[in-house]
């Protein structure tokens, strides 16, 4: 993103600045991994706590065409990481499909997503 400038002085300025914006949560990371095991698919989730107290979150994945599965993330201490699998059993493969995961709070209103390629 580029942020610009005007200056109105005795002599007008214009500038631009990049900006680098991260999106995501600053205490809770998540990394998605999507494999094909023949007719199956295989998402390994890991999520890690960067914050200073336990947090507990819903996690899930979806994929086109399949019933969303979901695991509970709870009293995840802080510097912790968890690894969370889910199995999509005899499907039919999306040309180009992505999976999409995410965490959703417990107990509270923020909510982290990502979408990842089939590998």
């Amino acid at each position: 993103m580029t942020a610009e400038f005007q200056i109105q002085a005795e002599r007008n300025t214009n500038f631009t600045v990049p900006v680098t914006l991260s999106l995501g949560l600053s205490d809770v990371g998540m990394q998605t991994t999507a494999l094909r095991d023949k007719n199956d698919l295989i998402v390994q989730q890991m999520i890690s706590n960067y914050g200073n107290k336990p947090i507990d979150y819903n996690a899930f994945v979806a994929y086109p065409n399949q019933p969303r599965q979901e695991r509970l993330v709870t009293q995840l201490a802080p510097g912790k990481t968890t690894i969370k699998l889910y199995r999509f059993s005899n499907i039919q493969f999306v040309p180009n499909a992505k999976v999409r995961s995410g965490l959703r709070e417990l107990e509270g209103t923020r909510i982290l997503n990502d979408e990842v390629p089939v590998q």
